[in-house]
Formats: C-alpha cells, structure tokens, sequence
C-alpha cells in the first residue's frame, strides 16, 4: 500500500498542495485528476522521490520513500516529458534501464515494442512524441516496477496505442499485483480503466474513493422549461453544477434520484429527463462547487 501523510510541498512561498493525506492500496488502478497547476505531476514526483515535501512523509509498503534507494527500485516513473539525449535509441535505454531493474524482461521490452511498432535501434530525437510515449511506456512494463507512475498516460498515443495500453495495464494488474497512479488530462480515459481516484484542487484533495461510488452517488437531469430560468431558481435543490443553455437546464446533483421528483415539479419544468453521468461531469461538477 502507498500512503501519503499531511504532505505538504511549496516553491519558496507558493504552496502546490497543503497537509493532503491518501492511502493508495496494492493492485489497484488510480486516477489522478485535477486541473491545470492543481499539482498532479508535483505530486507523482514527490511520492517518486524526486522531490522533497516541506512537511509530511510517504510511504511505501510501510518503508519511507524518500532516498531509500531499496523502495525505489520497486517504483517506474515515466513523466510528461521524458529526457533522453540526441545520441540515445530505445537499444541503450534498454541497457541502462536492465543495468537498474535487475528484473528486466528484455523479452516482455521486445514484445511491447513490436506491438507498438517502433524500432529500438533508431535514435529517439528523430521520433514523434507519441512514439517516444510508445518506448518509454515499453521500458516501464519491462522493468516490472511494483509501483508504476504516468503522467499524461495517454498523451500523444493514437487510439489504437491507448486501448493497446490499457490491455497491457489491465493485465499487468491482474498478473503481477501491480499499483498504477496515473495523471491524466482524458478523464473519459480514466473512467474506462480506473478503479479509484483522487481529485486535487484549491491546494488540497477534494475528494477520493472508488469511482462506480461516487458514480453511483451522483446523478444527471435535463429540464425544458416554457421559460429562461436562472440558476438562483434551482438553489433549493442545491446541485453540484447548472448548465442553463436557453430554456433548456441541465443539472448534476448529489443523491438518490428518486428522492427529487417533489423537488422538480416545484419548478414546473415541461420536461425532464434522465442522461448518463460520467467521469468529466463529475470532475466538472465537483470543481464548478468548489468555486462557488
């Protein structure tokens, strides 16, 4: 299990996030989510080591994280934008990576490179970014970390590599109990492979859980109404977001949906109906409260 506890990180006085606290458990799929400058990357480079907090610690499987080069070496972190100099191929990263992963599947690197399509005796500063995500997501499954970290996951992969990559991860999680955080801008992404979350915003962690619960949790109406209304109308119902769009409204709210039926026909609408909810409007939902 990953814990995180009352961490805080800050560059000189700007605070990235305040005294957040988060138990990530083994095996799981986890979805990092939070708008630009919420501090997403900042915080897969703290539980990676990389950075240091101001106050709070992270542990790993109950030994601490950071400089504990033993608890590392269970730990792949692939960021953003990965370096690698002009002169390097996939062929050398491949002998660097095996020279510190000591279980390096070159057979397993092979194979996911095949997959994807990229030859790994090419310099990389001749790919495409979306290639370069391809070797080094190859590098990551190859290094049979405990703990995999992605930020921006699926960043620059056409859709045939994104559903390639969940395969892979689906897989991996169920084989080798391997826990995945990963950052990503396409919640749509997250929702389809992701089992929990964590939403970062204001300099904290608004909140977390299982996501089918906090789906579960939450519903999604449309309204018609014979005329405009505003949102000052619906703060008795006290939804999670108003999307008003002439005279038609639509509405998330946290509850039962059977519990508003009363609640509606206050507002004399024409119509009103049921639409899917899911993980962007839940995520725009819960943000859209928190700037009130």
């Amino acid at each position: 299990m990953l814990e995180i506890n009352n961490l805080t990180k800050r560059f000189d006085k700007f605070v990235v996030f305040d005294n957040i606290s988060l138990k990530i458990a083994d095996g799981s799929i986890f979805g990092l989510v939070g708008i630009n400058g919420a501090g997403k990357s900042t915080l897969l480079r703290c539980i990676a080591g990389v950075y240091h907090p101001e106050q709070g610690e992270i542990f790993f499987n109950s030994q601490p994280v950071y400089e504990n080069i033993a608890v590392k070496k269970d730990f792949f972190f692939l960021p953003d934008e990965p370096y690698a100099s002009v002169y390097m191929t996939g062929k050398k990263l491949e002998s660097i990576y095996s020279s510190y992963y000591h279980e390096f599947d070159h057979a397993l690197y092979d194979e996911i490179l095949k997959m994807f399509q990229i030859d790994k005796s090419k310099k990389i500063n001749t790919f495409s970014k979306g290639m370069k995500r391809r070797l080094y997501l190859a590098l990551a499954f190859a290094c049979k970390p405990k703990l995999l970290m992605l930020d921006e996951a699926f960043d620059g992969l056409d859709p045939l590599a994104r559903l390639e990559l969940k395969k892979i991860l689906i897989k991996k999680v169920e084989e080798d109990n391997l826990t995945v955080i990963i950052s990503s801008h396409s919640l749509r992404e997250l929702e389809d492979i992701c089992d929990s979350y964590a939403l970062l915003d204001n300099k904290n962690i608004k909140s977390s859980g299982f996501i089918s619960d906090e789906m579960d949790a939450c519903f999604k109406v449309q309204m018609a109404f014979s005329e405009k209304k505003k949102k000052e109308d619906f703060a008795f119902i006290n939804p999670l977001s108003v999307e008003i769009n002439g005279r038609i409204v639509t509405l998330v709210i946290r509850g039962k949906r059977e519990d508003y039926d009363d609640k509606f026909k206050l507002l004399n609408p024409l119509i009103v109906d049921d639409l899917p909810l899911n993980f962007e409007d839940f995520f725009i939902s819960n943000v859209q409260e928190e700037k009130k």
